[in-house]
């Protein structure tokens, strides 16, 4: 397990001699100090008198951990946990709380485990803890989303934005019981001290004032929106598209979600392979293996004469069609 870090001195942290699967699972991106301090201070009011646990942090690098050190008092903590992974060895638990004077004490104790947020010292931790606010292994998100789910937890993590059109995580953003925070955090620091550009969310069901705005919207339905050919739907195209007067199915950039109310809109369904709302499946192409489904099988897809700049043509029979990237199926809510 991976901590949320940011690099702030030159040597490196404790968990920087991963193996080699770990570190090709992309799961080494540490968060800066700034991208913590802009997403939870929208949050505030959620931390008073609450245990926070930051079950994927060292706290010798964790600017997850740091700025809620910070804030013990300002946020008025109760109580700040933290567990990290040591792989191959044992992890230590670090509490830190404020005794009958109000004065700091720290309590480091020496787990049984190498501190994997899914060992049973970790879970018990978890189970004790109010809010849980971190990032996670991007290789793990959705399990470790599940639990999270399973525990019943109040949450504020860092997801791949990859992660709103998986099988284990959409159903509880259809459900409204999971949403985007307001920021996100596109800059992390790895171990050899680069900084990389990565996509990502705050993933939370920590209420927040954005999600009772409203999208404004200008355009009317004019009848040239395309339609998909396997997908009951219209294509937006951008949020932008999103047509005022328009009642029925429409397809829009999982981004919508940054702006989604759910009093205006009813998340419907999600253009994947196993979308109930798929209504048409395409023969594999020519030369692909016996039983290896078709490429367009695998989103929406528009039927096309000549394919867009940046879109791949494909041919079943005598039509050609292009794949849209993963739409979220949207419906306008009556006024």
């Amino acid at each position: 397990m991976i901590n949320a870090q940011s690099k702030t001195a030159p040597r490196k942290p404790k968990n920087a001699n991963l193996g080699v699967a770990r570190l090709a699972k992309n799961d080494e991106f540490y968060t800066l100090y700034n991208d913590v301090e802009r997403e939870v201070q929208h949050h505030r009011q959620h931390f008073q008198n609450k245990v926070v646990y930051c079950n994927a942090d060292d706290p010798a690098w964790s600017n997850v951990w740091r700025f809620f050190h910070d804030r013990f008092d300002t946020y008025g903590l109760k109580r700040l946990v933290s567990t990290y992974h040591t792989p191959g060895g044992r992890s230590v638990c670090h509490v830190e709380s404020r005794d009958e004077h109000g004065r700091p004490v720290t309590v480091n104790t020496p787990l049984d485990g190498d501190g994997d947020f899914r060992s049973p010292e970790c879970v018990a931790l978890l189970e004790a803890a109010d809010i849980v606010c971190t990032n996670p292994p991007f290789s793990l998100f959705r399990e470790y989303v599940a639990l999270l789910m399973e525990k019943g937890k109040a949450f504020l993590v860092i997801g791949s934005q990859n992660a709103v059109s998986t099988k284990e995580v959409f159903p509880h953003i259809q459900a409204n019981r999971l949403w985007l925070g307001i920021t996100k955090a596109t800059t992390f620091t790895t171990p050899d001290g680069s900084v990389k550009s990565v996509g990502t969310f705050w993933y939370t069901n920590l209420d927040h004032a954005r999600r009772a705005e409203k999208i404004v919207m200008t355009r009317s339905y004019d009848g040239r929106y395309p339609s998909y050919d396997n997908f009951d739907a219209i294509e937006c195209g951008k949020v932008a598209n999103i047509p005022m007067d328009f009642d029925g199915v429409m397809g829009v950039p999982t981004t919508f979600l940054e702006n989604y109310n759910p009093s205006q809109f009813e998340i419907v369904s999600i253009t994947m392979r196993w979308s109930p709302l798929r209504n048409k499946t395409y023969e594999r192409e020519p030369g692909t293996a016996p039983g290896e489904a078709h490429t367009l099988n695998g989103g929406a897809t528009i039927k096309v004469k000549t394919a867009p700049v940046g879109k791949t043509p494909h041919r079943v029979g005598d039509s050609t069609y292009v794949k849209m990237f993963p739409r979220l199926l949207i419906r306008r809510k009556a006024a």
